[in-house]
């Protein structure tokens, strides 16, 4: 499964921050959707598809997909040079960098507290060593995951709990995931009737405290800001109203 990072984003809701989109082209992103089950994906929940796959963040992922495919060409014209000089090799080693998590902590804003993982298709599949190089090179540049998986019930993902928020689609999922040890997000239904001054507020059918995401209620609220749905830390369970 492959990881393509960016420095920035455009994304009023993450802030800009870096962020990551899985695959190199339609096909792999959305392979990554199916292998976890997403019944988002699949339009079988709420009557509402997965927002990424449609409007800005879907035409930010073509965007990604087609310069890196620029930037396959320009290395494959220099690797087929018999003799590459000291301004190719350079040029060359900074192609190669494009799109790595590595040129995207480098190149974030200062402001950037947090890192998306990610803005589109799900990362929790990835392979071992993938996984721990992201969690080791975010914390050493003192920022945080924020982030989801469907794939919280799979073995392989473990590797991300109290790193990832586990995607959940009912409340009795959870109530699942908490007492997996995940922290969670769940979608809610529209005519979902919520509580608290805020009318903001729900509950679980275990008890479990939750809370709609911040940014649908005051669109001023980023994630860079927010941090709640930072997986290592501690908080309420998220609501998202039909996956906004």
């Amino acid at each position: 499964m492959k990881i393509n990072w960016t420095a920035r984003s455009a994304n009023t809701k993450t802030g800009d921050v870096p962020q990551a989109f899985v695959g190199d082209d339609l096909k792999e992103c959305q392979q990554s959707c199916k292998d976890v089950g997403c019944p988002l994906f699949e339009n079988k929940v709420h009557d509402h598809p997965c927002y990424a796959h449609r409007g800005r963040v879907a035409m930010g992922f073509w965007s990604v997909v087609r310069a890196k495919k620029r930037v396959g060409d320009q290395v494959r014209a220099l690797l087929s040079k018999a003799k590459l000089g000291r301004r190719d090799s350079r040029k060359l080693a900074k192609l190669k960098a494009r799109y790595t998590l590595d040129e995207a902590l480098n190149n974030a804003l200062r402001r950037a507290r947090i890192v998306r993982y990610t803005a589109i298709g799900d990362g929790g599949l990835v392979d071992s060593k993938t996984c721990e190089d992201i969690k080791r090179k975010v914390t050493a540049a003192r920022m945080e995951i924020c982030g989801y998986t469907r794939a919280w019930k799979q073995e392989k993902a473990q590797q991300w709990r109290g790193w990832l928020m586990a995607s959940c689609v009912t409340l009795d999922e959870v109530d699942e995931a908490l007492s997996a040890g995940w922290r969670a997000s769940v979608v809610l239904p529209r005519d979902y009737v919520f509580t608290g001054k805020k009318s903001n507020h729900f509950t679980t059918p275990q008890g479990r405290q939750g809370i709609v995401c911040p940014h649908l209620i005051d669109n001023s609220i980023q994630c860079n800001d927010c941090k709640l749905c930072v997986g290592k830390r501690h908080g309420p369970v998220i609501g998202f109203i039909t996956h906004q």
